[in-house]
């Protein structure tokens, strides 16, 4: 092992990744030793570790993990973050097995930036993809960091209503290793958050899928890092309710949209508002709230107005100067079919004879490119 901070590292990663071994008790072996010598006896872990572990069979460090992890960090854009990072955010170490090793892609000073987490559903209506972008781009506005898990649906939203504001940052919070983006489909917005100073964030090697236990744990760590939750649309089984359990278990306000009387689609939301999630109308409800209230004075000289070079910006400014022949034929397509007004993406299905899949992943290149936005219904052009 190398000496000094190196050492420590590979040592650090070697107990990380011991079977069984997680946060918590990593965080009890380090207020034994913090530098963690007293686990190894030379490249091997010692017999202590092995008694305090309760081991019934004894195994050995993966040190070809361990280098590949040492190796990752070498690659520019390639953050490890441990406890002992003066980038490690404070806000999630304060929270209850909080990840001992944080990999990150992108700006990790983001990390530390005032956030709010914006999550639902994957299979959203109309209106809650709409009301997670526009919500989300009028927050960014604010200098406040929008953070989600990279999903499809609201989650995919809030991420592009992020960045579509001057300025917008927003960070993602991935289920599985940085490596394996996922749903793949989402990768050319994983870039577009780089771009735009966000980051990329996993506790899992970047190398490894996720498995379904994988994406509640993910959950933990998007409501750690944010002052408050924001769910948008949920239906009861939402893992967005469990984001909304993480988050008040960590002391952050919970705050959620009303959909219609009886919608299924809403029905996880409408329960939150019972248990005493605070009832969200208007950007204000979050603006004047607790979390909220010094940051918005700060950023807004007490009258809550949006920095002056996001005041009437219209959407994507930066973006639309992006020649519209740099599309791809299948984002021509659906680009031509969109109008000026609201187009329902069964009317693009109509229209142009692509499949539901097609017209989705070509819908998502041209939000990025700032030539069209989500409105209620559906799809309309940006004026250029």
């Amino acid at each position: 092992m190398h000496p000094g901070r190196e050492g420590y590292l590979q040592r650090l990663i070697a107990l990380w990744s011991f079977p069984g071994v997680g946060p918590v008790t990593l965080a009890a072996l380090q207020s034994k030793d913090p530098s963690l010598h007293t686990f190894f006896n030379a490249n091997q872990f010692s017999p202590l570790l092995y008694t305090l572990l309760k081991c019934k069979t004894n195994p050995t460090p993966n040190w070809p993990l361990v280098d590949d992890i040492m190796r990752w960090r070498e690659t520019g854009g390639n953050v490890l973050l441990d406890w002992n990072h003066p980038a490690y955010p404070a806000l999630l170490r304060e929270t209850y097995g909080a990840p001992q090793l944080l990999f990150v892609q992108g700006n990790p000073v983001s990390l530390s930036a005032v956030q709010i987490a914006v999550v639902g559903t994957r299979k959203a209506t109309h209106k809650g993809l709409h009301q997670a972008f526009e919500f989300s781009k009028a927050l960014a506005g604010y200098g406040i960091t929008i953070t989600s898990g990279l999903a499809l649906g609201v989650d995919a939203q809030a991420h592009l209503g992020a960045v579509a504001t001057e300025g917008g940052v927003s960070v993602a919070v991935l289920a599985g290793g940085l490596d394996n983006i996922y749903p793949a489909q989402n990768r050319k917005l994983a870039e577009k958050l780089l771009a735009c100073e966000g980051a990329l964030v996993s506790e899992l090697p970047p190398k490894q899928f996720p498995a379904p236990k994988d994406f509640a744990r993910r959950n933990r760590i998007v409501s750690g890092l944010s002052k408050a939750v924001l769910v948008v649309e949920a239906p009861i089984k939402s893992g967005a309710l469990i984001t909304a359990q993480f988050a008040l278990e960590q002391n952050r306000d919970v705050f959620a949209m009303a959909g219609f009387s009886g919608s299924k689609a809403y029905e996880g939301c409408h329960h939150l508002i019972k248990e005493g999630a605070q009832l969200v109308d208007v950007l204000e409800d979050i603006l004047t709230s607790a979390s909220f209230r010094s940051f918005s004075v700060q950023q807004g000289g007490g009258k809550y107005q949006q920095k002056e070079s996001h005041k009437n910006q219209p959407l994507n400014e930066a973006k639309k100067s992006e020649p519209i022949d740099l599309l791809s034929p299948f984002e021509q397509v659906v680009e031509e079919s969109i109008g000026w007004e609201m187009t329902s993406i069964d009317w693009v299905v109509d229209q142009t004879g692509l499949s539901i899949q097609q017209v989705n992943l070509a819908l998502g290149s041209l939000m990025l490119s700032g030539l069209i936005a989500p409105v209620p219904g559906g799809y309309a052009k940006v004026p250029r």
